[in-house]
Order: structure tokens, then C-alpha cells, then sequence
């Protein structure tokens, strides 16, 4: 995974309005660089777009409606073991998009 380069996602096309907007410094881990075992706070608008654009990057999606289907993953079904970004990605990646494929190459 490399730097985040491409901001498709911002706090303007956040569907939901209930999160909170604490400012970080730009060089913060939490919402720069590599998304790594830094601590992920999904209320925090500024980290969830942040995540948001990681995972776009990861996978290689541009479609904003897409990425609003994340942010509601995210918002909506965020399981309370995750704690870190890296966590947050590798549940994208197992239970959102194998589990996925696995049902679409089987298909249901």
C-alpha cells in the first residue's frame, strides 16, 4: 500500500452527519501516510474519509457511490474488534470483498 495521492472521497460527501470534526495535524498517521496499526476512530469525520480514500486506492475504485457504500459499512456495520486502519482494511478485504467474489463466482 502506498501513500494516499488521490482524494476521491471528502468531509463534504459524507452521507451521515453525526460525526465529529476534530482537526488533525496534516502529517498525523491518523489521516496521512500509509494506513498502518494507527488507532481508527470511526466517528471522526476527518479519519473516515481518510480511510475511506485508503481503501478506494487499495481496491482501485473511483465510483463515489461505491465509496458511499463504504462509508456506511464503516458507519453502520463497523465491528467493535477492530481498533487499528490496517484491521479496518483487512476486514474490507475478507468479509467484504472475498466473501463477495466467493458468492459471485458461486452465483448467488
Amino acid at each position: 500500500m502506498c501513500n494516499i495521492e488521490i482524494i476521491l472521497y471528502t468531509p463534504d460527501d459524507l452521507y451521515y452527519n453525526d460525526y465529529i470534526f476534530t482537526r488533525h495535524d496534516s502529517v498525523d498517521p491518523k489521516i496521512h501516510g500509509v494506513p498502518d496499526n494507527t488507532v481508527f476512530n470511526n466517528k471522526n469525520a476527518h479519519e473516515v474519509v481518510y480511510m475511506i480514500n485508503a481503501i478506494a486506492e487499495y481496491f482501485i475504485i473511483s465510483d463515489k457511490n461505491i465509496l458511499k457504500i463504504f462509508e456506511c459499512f464503516i458507519h453502520d456495520h463497523y465491528p467493535s474488534w477492530i481498533k487499528t486502519q490496517i484491521e479496518l482494511i483487512n476486514w474490507f478485504e475478507e468479509y467484504l470483498f472475498n466473501k463477495l467474489n466467493k458468492k459471485i463466482k458461486r452465483g448467488k
